[in-house]
């Protein structure tokens, strides 16, 4: 989820699972070839390399999509680096196997955040399941709190 949503954008994020950075991972999944593909996918072989704060050459990968660098440090950033861990290991595995990658957003009734990972013949769907605990009203907007401002701040 985006730092913050109005409603009606949070409602179509909890119907079909998009939100504005689950598009742009899914734009850099998509690269397969050239230069960058390659480079993304060799750093993308090293245990932590999706780590806060995201490194070059994710972070630029990321901002090409277009993706503003608070929804990087809000979404990706903040996301707790044990699941981005969990969806590393699920991509390289994807992309290996030359399965097409999805990446949704959800919430989660745990107390804490969840990655859920399933598998088709075609496809990896990579879903980040926030914790209903964290959601924030203020007037017309939704916010998410993220993993590590969750625990910064004693809300989670």
């Amino acid at each position: 989820m985006p730092p913050m949503s109005s409603l009606r954008t949070f409602i179509a994020a909890l119907k079909t699972g998009e939100t504005r950075t689950t598009r742009a991972l899914e734009g850099v999944a998509r690269r397969r070839r050239g230069a960058l593909a390659e480079e993304l996918l060799l750093a993308l072989k090293h245990q932590g390399a999706l780590n806060a704060p995201l490194q070059a050459p994710f972070r630029q990968a990321i901002k090409k999509t277009p993706l503003p660098e608070r929804y990087i440090d809000h979404c990706i950033d903040d996301w707790p680096d044990a699941q981005k861990e969990q969806a590393r290991r699920a991509l390289v595995k994807a992309i290996a196997d030359g399965r097409r990658v999805r990446f949704r957003w959800g919430l989660t009734a745990a107390r804490g955040y969840e990655t859920d990972i399933t598998r088709t013949r075609n496809r990896v769907t990579i879903t980040a399941l926030s914790p209903r605990s964290t959601l924030r009203i203020s007037g017309d907007e939704i916010h998410v709190a993220p993993g590590k401002a969750t625990k910064k701040h004693g809300t989670g």
